[in-house]
């Protein structure tokens, strides 16, 4: 990938692994695949990242995953791209691990 050096293409695989051909994913399935990825997200340390996909896994993130503005929340265009800043929330406080000690 050397046309783009800035890019990290790192967890771009050669083969896609969830599809299947005989299976549709359901919108739960993707939804949940999505909040998934919003909580890997979260963890990451990069301030920018872009996300280039599809028009119905959109429309999923703003409507079904995302708490946002109604208007992001349309269909998207062939070829339209919104910029969003996205602020992740722990509304659940860590759970610490218990000590063990050996006795």
């Amino acid at each position: 990938m050397t046309d783009f050096p800035n890019v990290d293409f790192e967890f771009i695989e050669e083969e896609d692994t969830l599809f299947d051909e005989n299976v549709r994913e359901s919108k739960l399935q993707l939804a949940e695949r999505i909040y998934k990825l919003m909580e890997w997200l979260s963890k990451r340390a990069e301030q920018v990242v872009a996300i280039s996909t599809h028009s119905g896994w959109l429309l999923t993130i703003f409507n079904g995953v995302l708490e946002c503005d109604d208007k992001l929340k349309g269909w998207f265009q062939t070829g339209e791209m919104r910029c969003v800043k996205v602020a992740f929330f722990n509304k659940e406080p860590e759970k610490k691990e218990k000590e063990t000690t050996k006795e």
